[in-house]
């Protein structure tokens, strides 16, 4: 049995749409037996409450809800999910982030032919409306496995960022995580995406492309470094006494996602991101100090990459 959680607020119509598309990817892929699906209705003001028990009625597979009285916040509202969760994997998916063809069966087979199988990754697709559509994360090869351990968490935990479509091995999530309230964060997943990496075989299939949409509001919001001190909080849980490994694994997720240190591609941007961490007490001094050195080489991986991706 694999659980598919969907933390979910005010987004009734979407969460609706997706409910019935997962029943329909279960049934044509004959998995009826294999998911659930758990939603946690964080206290949403619109209608979701409502359509949640009409979908009930017209879809085959085993649908779980739960209503907060009051809104907990993306990250509670996602833990309570794993809380309630008691299968041996688990999938979050974003209420209107939508599971391509073919996916389920893909994963359910890594699951059957891998015993140490703990983490399976796909790509993404982003929607922009209108029918405007950009692959997220191009890569040069359909699937790749890493054996479990520092390397695999260094090649995929930060693909954990996009929560939507990552199957997971359940077991000592919660308790992994909860073991220093201190850094609890909106990036939880990344923190789940690295342990599963550090102890089990991950699979990251790009082929596999989940359309995650983009111009829906959030309940957060990106602060001048991208939310990267978010970020950094679960290499601490997961690496308490070793610098090094932090340092590169920070390195890392910046250099795969120079976004967060260049909003809307302003050098004044860039700037403001750079002094906001530097500000930051909770950052490692010696990691401050590599900063005039890492911002301009990022920065310039962000440009080459837009320029590239203009003229493609």
């Amino acid at each position: 049995m694999i659980d598919i959680l969907i933390p979910t607020y005010n987004r009734s119509n979407d969460l609706v749409k997706n409910i019935k598309h997962i029943d329909r990817l279960i049934l044509n892929e004959g998995f009826n037996d294999k998911f659930r699906v758990f939603v946690s209705n964080n206290a949403s003001s619109d209608d979701t409450s409502l359509l949640l028990e009409g979908v009930k009625s017209v879809i085959t597979i085993e649908l779980i809800i739960y209503e907060q009285k009051t809104n907990i916040g993306l990250e509670k509202n996602a833990l309570f999910l794993l809380e309630k969760s008691t299968s041996e994997f688990l999938m979050y998916i974003g209420d209107d982030d939508y599971l391509p063809d073919g996916y389920l069966t893909y994963v359910v087979s890594k699951i059957k032919s891998d015993a140490n199988a703990t983490l399976i990754i796909p790509g993404i697709t982003a929607n922009y409306g209108n029918g405007y559509r950009v692959t997220a994360r191009e890569e040069n090869f359909l699937e790749v496995r890493y054996m479990k351990g520092y390397r695999a968490i260094y090649k995929t935990s930060y693909l954990g960022h996009q929560l939507s479509g990552v199957a997971q091995k359940r077991s000592l999530l919660l308790k992994k995580y909860n073991k220093n309230k201190a850094l609890q964060n909106i990036y939880l997943f990344i923190y789940f995406s690295a342990f599963n990496a550090s102890r089990g075989n991950v699979y990251y299939a790009p082929r596999y492309k989940m359309l995650v949409t983009e111009y829906n509001s959030r309940e957060w919001t990106y602060d001048d470094s991208g939310l990267l001190m978010e970020i950094f909080k679960n290499y601490k849980i997961l690496f308490p006494h070793s610098l090094m490994r932090r340092f590169w694994l920070y390195y890392y997720i910046m250099y795969k996602q120079p976004f967060r240190i260049m909003h809307d591609k302003s050098v004044k941007n860039t700037i403001k991101s750079f002094r906001h961490l530097i500000e930051q007490n909770d950052l490692e001094a010696s990691f401050k100090y590599l900063l005039p050195f890492i911002y301009p080489y990022v920065a310039l991986i962000g440009v080459i990459r837009i320029v590239k991706r203009r003229f493609n």
